[in-house]
């Protein structure tokens, strides 16, 4: 029997639209929906094409303007029907990081 591991942090199940480009080319942007989201990563769906190990920026809007920019590293992909499932884990960050974060969360969930 396999073990379950535990996670790190409670996901909330959402839905943003964001842009998300490679960190080396963040002019090229890709269309994409954030479907969950947690203070470590999050699950982003998209018909554009990412690879394993690469890190992406992750860039939206919520409520008046108010712009969030993420770092992170794509960990899992799982393709759909003409669609993509991405995992991110966000980079660490420090503690203003990850109560900006925290204040995101809270504002879209």
């Amino acid at each position: 029997m396999m073990k379950q591991v535990k996670r790190k942090y409670k996901r909330k199940h959402t839905v943003v639209l964001l842009d998300v480009s490679y960190e080396k080319t963040p002019d090229e942007t890709k269309r994409a929906a954030i479907v969950d989201i947690s203070l470590g990563g999050c699950q982003f769906e998209t018909r554009a094409e990412f690879e394993k190990g690469n890190r992406v920026v992750l860039r939206f809007t919520v409520g008046k303007n108010k712009v969030y920019i993420i770092v992170g590293e794509i960990k899992r992909i799982s393709a759909g029907t003409g669609t993509y499932m991405y995992g991110v884990k966000f980079d660490e960050g420090g503690f203003f990081e990850k109560l900006k974060r925290k204040q995101l969360i809270k504002k879209i969930s």
